[in-house]
């Protein structure tokens, strides 16, 4: 732990420039230029944010967002925010570094510490200028590569740092094909965490959550394919949040499962049958 922390403080870039937004590979790669990391530095580096699982379990990112001021504790050594940060931005762009070509570690554990860096970047610069809170579907979207043992707490594990929203539900009737009455009204609408909830149950709130929010239609975007899913009998609406998400922004951009409005659209459960989403949307 020790050689890894001294080895990833030879990266000479300060918080301010973390959090100024201009980090690209470019910027890494002239920061690294100068520096000489011994083959036993670069092991000692990829060892010390790939073998614990930390970055990888959902609870942490709750637990290092409502942290007043974060602090890592590994062995005997305690660490502020930088070098985790400085470490993490590291492994994101070691194939632009030279002499980092022939370093390998678990893509999948990589790629968790990758996650972690630019999400919680955004998190802390949010903190920082605007208190308001995503809601708990987007958070469980914009988290859903993070691993629990209870497929729940993919989304109940984030409770704690979302904020709640309001649904305005507009009910349409329509006779003759003419619009001939629009009511709405504008209901608070909470996630309760409550362990005898099915997973289909709890995905299938935190998706009306997301689409309650999103911009148009992009949520349903969120989706991907179905077929890849692991939990069974969800709605069609429900993005599955254990399945492999690798190909779903590929896909997003692909003609048939790309959704986009310029108006905001009105999303209601169905009364009738739970599985079923009402959308409205008028032009």
């Amino acid at each position: 732990t020790t050689l890894a922390v001294r080895a990833v403080e030879k990266l000479q870039i300060s918080m301010e420039e973390m959090l100024d937004g201009n980090i690209d590979p470019v910027f890494v790669r002239n920061k690294a230029a100068g520096c000489t990391w011994t083959q036993e530095e670069k092991d000692a580096m990829l060892e010390f944010f790939v073998k614990p699982r930390w970055f990888s379990r959902v609870w942490t990112v709750q637990e290092f967002i409502l942290a007043r001021e974060p602090e890592f504790l590994r062995g005997m050594v305690r660490l502020p925010l930088a070098p985790v940060w400085k470490g993490s931005l590291l492994l994101t762009f070691i194939p632009y570094i030279r002499g980092w070509n022939t370093v390998h570690g678990p893509v999948t554990e990589l790629g968790y510490v990758r996650d972690f860096f630019g999400f919680t970047i955004v998190w802390y610069k949010r903190r920082l200028s605007n208190p308001w809170l995503l809601s708990i579907g987007q958070n469980a979207y914009m988290f859903r590569r993070q691993q629990a043992f209870d497929a729940r707490d993919k989304v109940f594990g984030l409770a704690g740092i979302s904020g709640g929203c309001y649904l305005t539900l507009f009910r349409v009737r329509i006779s003759d094909s003419q619009l001939i009455e629009l009511s709405h009204k504008t209901i608070p609408y909470s996630l309760t965490v409550d362990y005898n909830k099915t997973v289909q149950t709890v995905f299938t709130e935190a998706a009306l959550f997301h689409h309650a929010v999103s911009d148009g239609l992009q949520s349903l975007s969120s989706i991907g394919n179905h077929e890849l899913n692991k939990i069974a009998d969800l709605p069609s609406w429900v993005p599955d949040l254990t399945k492999d998400d690798a190909g779903t922004e590929i896909l997003a951009e692909n003609g048939e499962f790309r959704t986009a409005s310029h108006r905001k659209p009105m999303f209601e459960q169905s009364p009738n049958d739970p599985k079923c989403l009402n959308l409205s949307l008028a032009y």
